[in-house]
């Protein structure tokens, strides 16, 4: 009897629970689906417009659309904005769901609810340690507030790669369609150069006079479509198509020479990949190392072609002697050869102010004898990460500078070469010594773990595969080589501009590398 009665009610009861999980799934889908919308929305915007999209405020884009808004809303950055009052709480709400509710978690996508993942836990322990650091520099008697923020975004981007994991690591097609958003951006970006939309910008732009090329968006079309080419599974059609969308990223390079950090990041990224193919033989994988030696190939052969078929202007000349290692061994050569003339002179900066420092005449014998704009810039970084590198050595190596103090080289400032604004001192054009010197060891040893976990799962993930690898696994990774390689030679990590690229793509390989680890358990369960 009492049985009889309670049946219903425990039956009732199940239901009601089953409705509730059911609303409690669909919310969550809402909310995952409206983070990589707004997530790549973010990542299109800087692939497009880089500095213009990421100087550009909430209350800029609120006057588009018609409104007066309040002064505060100029400072704030539509994309740390967008970040930290959208894409992270979506993101933290999203996890707690995907983990605490069982029924929420369908057959081969259950990554999330199995855990987080150990490069997760290193990314939050870089997050505390990178706000530990800021606020410690905040409680300092003297500090610059603009400069802590700035400085801090080497770790606090790291964000990225957390939301990029959660709101893409539920299913592998989420995956799929970054991807394809983000390579499609660059044909997009390619086609508009082709109708004449990215004219150098007007006076009324934040950055006049500058053209709109994406360092980032280049490589990336180039490489997918050369990954298309190659392995198109067994479709001309694809391959076809991979050939045109290669021609016309080529006729868009072909409007200015490429700066040497993209030739070195792409041929970089190249070598990485026939590493990644290499070791991954060790497991019986050989397809990886195939796809990289035909891709090497490939682009060997259309550089053989483009430097057959077209000649060569005293610009383009020029930036290829800036490729040239040679070079910048003649020029330290003078640099150490140089010493202290008979004759004083002065200052390039501080006029009438004779100068007594024998390193400001070796930095303008090598300024003088640079020759061309491309090997200035680049010497410029040579030089700049040497005196850092001695002054992290000297300093605080543990635990580093911190955030919030202007970095230095005071011998620079009287020579001929660039040097930043007094308040805000140099950036080295190096994020990775950058991170060095700011954070210490500590805190370049937890970026490194981050990287080498996300790259430990990707190897595994490639090499549990029976086909031999994956394609789009590979294709995120070379992107990430191109993006890591792009970061020694640029303030890639700094700026959302290159972050975003560098951060997102690591977290698309973490998240569609353990969904294959899961896809391939639950196969042989």
């Amino acid at each position: 009897m009492v049985r009889a009665e309670r049946l219903p009610l425990t039956r009732l009861k199940v239901r009601a629970m089953a409705d509730t999980s059911a609303g409690r799934v669909h919310r969550w889908h809402w909310l995952s689906a409206a983070g990589r919308a707004v997530l790549l929305a973010l990542l299109a915007g800087h692939l497009l417009f880089r500095r213009e999209f990421a100087h550009r405020n909430l209350g800029e884009a609120l006057q588009l659309i018609g409104f007066t808004p309040p002064a505060f809303l100029s400072q704030a950055y539509i994309t740390e904005f967008t970040l930290f009052f959208f894409l992270l709480p979506a993101a933290l709400w999203t996890a707690w769901q995907r983990k605490n509710d069982p029924l929420a978690s369908r057959p081969g996508d259950r990554v999330l609810a199995h855990g987080m993942g150990p490069a997760i836990y290193a990314a939050g322990a870089l997050l505390i340690y990178g706000g530990v650091q800021a606020l410690v520099a905040l409680l300092r008697a003297e500090h610059d507030t603009f400069l802590v923020f700035r400085q801090s975004a080497l770790a606090a981007y790291a964000l990225f790669f957390a939301c990029a994991y959660v709101f893409f690591g539920d299913r592998a097609v989420h995956v799929r369609q970054g991807a394809a958003v983000t390579v499609g951006v660059s044909l997009v970006c390619a086609s508009a150069d082709m109708m004449g939309w990215l004219t150098p910008m007007q006076a009324h732009t934040l950055y006049p006079g500058e053209h709109v090329f994406g360092q980032q968006t280049l490589p990336l079309g180039v490489l997918a479509a050369g990954l298309l080419v190659i392995y198109a599974d067994g479709s001309w059609p694809w391959r076809a198509a991979g050939l045109c969308a290669l021609a016309m990223l080529g006729w868009r390079q072909s409007q200015r020479v490429p700066q040497s950090a993209v030739v070195i990041g792409m041929g970089g990224s190249l070598m990485l990949y026939l590493v990644l193919g290499a070791t991954q033989t060790i497991r019986g994988n050989v397809d990886t190392l195939k796809r990289a030696v035909l891709l090497t190939a490939f682009f060997g052969c259309l550089f053989l072609v483009y430097r057959g078929v077209s000649k060569m202007d005293t610009k383009q000349t020029t930036e290829i002697r800036a490729w040239s290692w040679s070079t910048y061994q003649d020029l330290f050569g003078l640099y150490e050869r140089t010493g202290m003339p008979e004759k004083l002179s002065e200052s390039t900066r501080a006029k009438r102010q004779l100068v007594s420092d024998v390193e400001v005449y070796k930095l303008n014998a090598v300024y003088m004898a640079a020759g061309n704009v491309s090997v200035v810039n680049n010497v410029w970084r040579l030089l700049v990460w040497q005196r850092m590198f001695s002054d992290f050595k000297n300093g605080r190596t543990w635990f580093g500078a911190g955030p919030g103090k202007a970095w230095h080289y005071p011998a620079l400032y009287h020579t001929y070469f660039h040097y930043g604004d007094d308040r805000e001192g140099l950036d080295p054009h190096n994020s990775f010594l950058n991170f060095l010197y700011r954070y210490g060891v500590v805190g370049f040893a937890l970026l490194l773990a981050v990287i080498g976990l996300v790259l430990a799962s990707v190897w595994k993930a490639l090499s549990k595969q029976p086909s031999g690898g994956d394609v789009l696994l590979e294709g995120l990774t070379l992107f990430f080589f191109y993006s890591a390689i792009f970061a020694f030679f640029t303030v890639s990590l700094e700026g959302p501009s290159y972050a975003m690229p560098f951060w997102v793509s690591l977290g698309l390989m973490y998240a569609y590398s353990r969904q294959l680890l899961r896809a391939r358990k639950e196969a042989l369960l």
